[in-house]
């Protein structure tokens, strides 16, 4: 019974934090957005200048991602584009006009990247700990009430 309660509780707290009337501000729990890094660099020469952004580019990798409390918990959709110096900006360019583009240069276009370690398992482990963290707190806690 008094764990019912407690179960009960949990849902409430969880169910006024997910619907939250509008404020000045909200603690956010989940997300999604896109992450941007930097994969090889590219000779600063008029090939790889952007007229429009005033920049160099540089080839990167975005790809989508969930997050949970700030922890990337689920990535999709990778692909390459035009990096330009910054995390928030980059500029679409079809895979296979880049890659020429790379090549008529005498370079190499690198393979599809790695993603960091965070992105790719470090959130997952850090949640799956979590979960087993409360899940262990509520088993002993069951069996000291016993």
């Amino acid at each position: 019974m008094k764990g019912t309660r407690h179960l009960v509780l949990a849902l409430a707290v969880l169910g006024v934090l997910f619907y939250a009337s509008n404020a000045s501000a909200k603690v956010i729990l989940w997300g999604t957005g896109e992450k941007i890094m930097k994969v090889m660099d590219l000779p600063d020469n008029q090939v790889f200048y952007d007229v429009r952004q005033k920049k160099n580019v540089d080839v990167g990798y975005i790809w989508k991602r969930f997050t949970l409390f700030f922890i990337p918990v689920w990535t999709w959709d990778g692909r390459f584009c035009g990096y330009i110096g910054q995390d928030d900006k980059y500029l679409i360019i079809e895979e296979q006009k880049f890659r020429d583009l790379v090549k008529s240069q005498g370079l190499k276009f690198p393979d599809k990247p790695k993603l960091p370690f965070w992105e790719r398992l470090g959130g997952k482990l850090a949640l799956g700990g979590v979960l087993i963290a409360f899940l262990g707190v509520g088993l002993l806690r069951r069996r000291s009430e016993t």
